[in-house]
Order: C-alpha cells, then structure tokens, then sequence
C-alpha cells in the first residue's frame, strides 16, 4: 500500500526533476541559443515527463477514490459481521460475560491474556470457554472460530 507520504515525495520529486529540466532547456536554448540534438532531446524530455507527472497525479488519485470506497466497505462489513456474529451469541445464549470471552476467542487471544484483560483468575476463564463450547455444540476454539468462518466461505 502507497503512504501518503510516499505519494507526497513522489509527486514533488517528479515537480523538481520536471522544473530542473525546463531551466536547464531554457538555458540551453534561450540563453546559450544551442539548437543541438541535445537541446531537442531535453525538450522531448520534458514534454514526456510532463504528461508522466499528469498522468501519475490521476493515478493516485483514482487509487485515492477506491482505496476509500473499499474502506466504507470493509467498514459496513465489519459492522454487519459483528451484528451477525452478536446475533449468534444471543442465539446460543450467551451471558454478556460469555459474549465478551467469545469475541475474544474469535480474536485470538489465549486463555490466560483473556483472563489479564478481564481481570479474573484462568480458572474462571476456562470454566466459562466451557460453557461457551457447551452452549455452541463445538468442542475446542477451532471448531468455536471455524463456525463463524464456515458461513463465510
């Protein structure tokens, strides 16, 4: 992916390769009145890097506009996926405490960091991932994540 940053430093990059070319034809030609294939060539160069520059300018911004259209739709994923799978956990009847170590197992974390971040013993953790297994017909957090992957696939 293209940073900002990147696309801002190319863009006045290509501004002062393009502004050196035209002094230095500029030079040659009305200054020194050298009429060489030298000249010419600089001339050729910067008509070519010119509409290059126009050319990489729109590129970016294309990329610009779909970059945020597939945000927004990612975003609006997010939003339906986490209803879904919100939906699910009241399906099975889940308690909100059971909810929020589900969302965590979907996410990753292991037993012991859910039991730091909810700030209860690994024991209740795992008394309540039973539970959870339970209440979702699954039998470890494999079967628990696939569940939710299966449908989307």
């Amino acid at each position: 992916m293209i940073s900002r940053n990147f696309r801002k430093v190319n863009l006045i990059l290509s501004i002062v390769l393009i502004l050196f070319f035209i002094q230095d034809t500029f030079y040659d030609i009305v200054i020194e009145s050298e009429y060489n294939i030298h000249s010419y060539m600089e001339v050729i160069l910067v008509i070519v890097m010119s509409i290059l520059f126009v050319y990489q300018v729109r590129e970016f911004k294309s990329l610009s506009s779909k970059l945020g259209l597939a945000e927004e739709t990612v975003s609006k994923f997010k939003k339906e996926l986490s209803s879904v799978i919100n939906d699910q956990f009241s399906f099975w009847g889940f308690t909100p405490a059971e909810s929020e170590v589900g969302w965590l197992i979907l996410k990753g974390f292991s037993y012991p960091d859910i039991a730091n971040l909810r700030e209860v013993s690994e024991k209740t953790i795992n008394q309540q991932v039973g539970v959870i297994f339970k209440k979702s017909h699954v039998k470890n957090r494999h079967e628990f994540v696939s569940s939710f992957i299966e449908d989307l696939l």
